[in-house]
């Protein structure tokens, strides 16, 4: 309340409580609008990581899963995952075979490599020993625009376990190019 340019203590009061209110609320505004633009500029750039179900377009691969049966495999973004369904009943001396195609995507060269891992299956034990694994045929470099078939192998040796027998597991191989 003013009176006669002058302000009363009833005012003074307020405005003092008003001006933490304030500071407070434009501080959390900006923080949240640095934030997002942070996520942003990481984005354009591929700096944050990927989950499972991401494609990674830094690498400008494409994947093909060739030979399973329909809706027995799971191409994501930059992974194959082979389904335990489709490696169940192995035993010693058994070899199984798959065909990816990787295409790349990308304006320029790449070098490609391929990583495997072992994941537990979704139902049942995990393999006591895991079978071997191979990717056979895939060049270290592909042009623009070039595709290849890599063969992956699941190899049970014939002196395998059989303490494996009746298990399985889900194989994920993950295809990565790099830029040259």
């Amino acid at each position: 309340m003013v009176l006669h340019g002058r302000t009363t203590s009833v005012a003074r009061g307020t405005r003092a409580r008003l001006r933490p209110a304030t500071v407070a609320a434009l501080a959390t505004g900006a923080a949240l609008g640095l934030g997002m633009a942070g996520v942003q500029a990481a984005a354009a750039y591929g700096d944050l990581p990927r989950t499972w179900f991401g494609r990674d377009d830094a690498t400008g691969l494409s994947l093909e899963l060739l030979d399973a049966p329909e809706g027995a495999h799971a191409v994501q973004g930059d992974q194959v995952a082979v389904p335990a369904a489709l490696l169940d009943g192995l035993v010693p001396g058994d070899v199984r075979t798959f065909q990816v195609a990787v295409t790349n995507d990308a304006h320029g060269r790449q070098t490609v490599v391929s990583r495997i891992e072992w994941l537990a299956p979704v139902v049942g034990e995990p393999f006591a020993q895991e079978p071997l694994v191979e990717v056979v045929g895939l060049p270290g470099l592909l042009e623009p625009g070039a595709r290849a078939a890599a063969t992956v192998r699941v190899l049970a040796p014939e002196d395998w376990s059989q303490a494996n027998a009746g298990r399985s597991g889900r194989l994920v191989v993950t295809f990565t190019g790099t830029q040259s």
